[in-house]
């Protein structure tokens, strides 16, 4: 079994991009091995033929001994480690004929001497494939490992990161700039809850902030009053926020407190701030001595004690005792932080349509578990998305897409799109559920109630069901007409 030990060898030291080590105890390679390998009821590191690369041998409930042989013997309990650096690298046991029962990294020998593994996306991250006995008495005559370098993970330790968000538009879908960092991110978004409204961009402190409104006054920080700046790192990284930053003005108005956090990615939370009162734009926060001059507070928080996690995380700013009417504006906010790590590759959804619009993952969909989900809201007006009115176009980012499958009925329907890359899939599960329907309610004069129209969301109103000129109108007043309010960015 030496020629095949050399074969391989022989077969890959002519890439350049790849590194062969081996612990051949058939052939004392490296040099002394044989006489070394006597580990029972311990745990050791073995250096292979190759520098730096290192077989960890857990032998704690179990025995790897070649003393005096010219093959390890290695029983049940015994675990071999052996390292990987990418999903290309491959691990061969090589066992003695007639005692070989083992597996590498789950692959089982069956009747032959020889398992050859190639590492898996979760192995890489990791770092070694694992080999077992499986049953009875093994003896290995070769263990190798093939590291492709080339496409090693590289692992990342405290590497400074920064993420901003102008915030200067005054519309929807505002993202960070990562400058320097943006490899090690998926994406960021703004999210904010239903009892808010994103007005517009206001230059009115002297610098150019998006302004939020409350719909009705609410005094307590709740979800509905929260404004969310995340960040997702790739997969296989860590995110730890040293510092956050923003700025913030209220306008017109001496109320409105914000309440500041930190959201880990385990969904946890590191209270910043509580109460905080911004400088209003008619003049200065004169409690602010570092503000004198400005009509914005620039605010500034160290976090301590944050959980390092892959996933979802950033700033949280709940905007609550503001009333109606009035606005609180934001910009310039910064996360900074540290990156940890490797990124590893897992498969990944690109986009979709459905009835003709098409939709960014990234965009639509949350983590939820192993799987992702979205709610997508249609039209009572347009047909339902079935077998018969399939979603489309659908690509992937990264991976291979699988069968797509649908079920649900003229209302609504669950759409899964399965990818899957190497070892691992994921399931992106689209809700297709039609938009509610809203009560538009006409109010007299009097304020009695003259009828009632009901309408889809998102629906424009092509007509008024109640003729205006038949409200009550007292001596020396003329009723116009309906009065328009404006609301989540639309007049009604």
């Amino acid at each position: 079994m030496l020629t095949l030990c050399l074969l391989l060898l022989a077969s890959v030291s002519v890439n350049a991009e790849t590194v062969t080590a081996k612990w051949d105890f058939k052939s004392n390679i490296p040099s002394g091995i044989r006489d070394a390998t006597n580990y029972q009821g311990v745990e050791a590191d073995v250096q292979s033929n190759v520098d730096g690369i290192v077989m960890h041998v857990d032998a704690t409930s179990g025995k790897l001994y070649c003393v005096g042989r010219d093959n390890a013997q290695m029983n049940p309990g015994t675990v071999l480690q052996v390292p990987v650096v990418s999903n290309e690298d491959v691990v061969t046991v090589e066992g003695y004929p007639g005692y070989c029962h083992f597996a590498v990294g789950g692959d089982e020998n069956g009747s032959g001497n020889v398992v050859s593994h190639t590492a898996t996306n979760a192995e890489v991250k990791q770092g070694f494939v694992e080999v077992t006995a499986t049953a009875g008495n093994n003896y290995i005559n070769c263990i190798q490992v093939v590291q492709n370098t080339d496409k090693a993970a590289v692992v990342y330790e405290n590497v400074s990161a920064t993420a901003t968000f102008p915030f200067d538009l005054g519309t929807e879908g505002q993202t960070a700039d990562f400058g320097d960092a943006a490899d090690f991110f998926l994406n960021s978004k703004v999210l904010y809850g239903e009892g808010l409204q994103l007005i517009d961009a206001n230059s009115g402190a002297g610098i150019v902030e998006t302004r939020f409104e409350p719909f009705s006054q609410n005094n307590t920080p709740d979800a509905t009053n929260l404004i969310q700046f995340t960040i997702q790192p790739k997969f296989g990284l860590t995110f730890t926020p040293t510092k956050v930053s923003f700025k913030t003005t209220r306008f017109g108005t001496d109320n409105g407190l914000l309440d500041v956090a930190w959201l880990n990615a385990d969904g946890s939370k590191v209270t910043l701030a509580t109460e905080v009162k911004p400088n209003r734009n008619s003049g200065t926060n004169p409690a602010i001595a570092s503000e004198e001059g400005k009509k914005f507070s620039d605010l500034s928080y160290e976090v301590n004690g944050a959980t390092p996690g892959e996933g979802v995380c950033g700033l949280l700013i709940n905007l609550y005792r503001l009333q109606n009417g009035k606005q609180i504006g934001f910009a310039d906010i910064v996360i900074e932080g540290l990156i940890n790590g490797q990124v590893i590759s897992v498969p990944m959804l690109a986009s979709f349509s459905a009835n003709g619009v098409n939709y960014v993952a990234d965009n639509v969909f949350e983590a939820d578990g192993d799987n992702y989900q979205a709610t997508i809201e249609m039209s009572k007006s347009e047909e339902m998305i079935s077998p018969n009115n399939p979603v489309t176009d659908v690509e992937a980012l990264a991976g291979e897409l699988g069968e797509i499958t649908y079920q649900g009925d003229e209302t609504g329907c669950v759409v899964t799109i399965p990818v899957t890359l190497d070892d691992m899939s994921i399931n992106y599960i689209v809700n297709f559920v039609q938009k509610p329907d809203f009560t538009l309610t006409y109010v007299n004069t009097d304020g009695s109630t003259m009828g009632t129209q009901v309408v889809e969301k998102d629906a424009a109103i092509d007509a008024f069901a109640v003729d205006y000129t038949e409200a009550i109108a007292e001596e020396g007043y003329t009723v116009r007409g309906w009065f328009e309010k404006k609301y989540g960015g639309k007049k009604y």
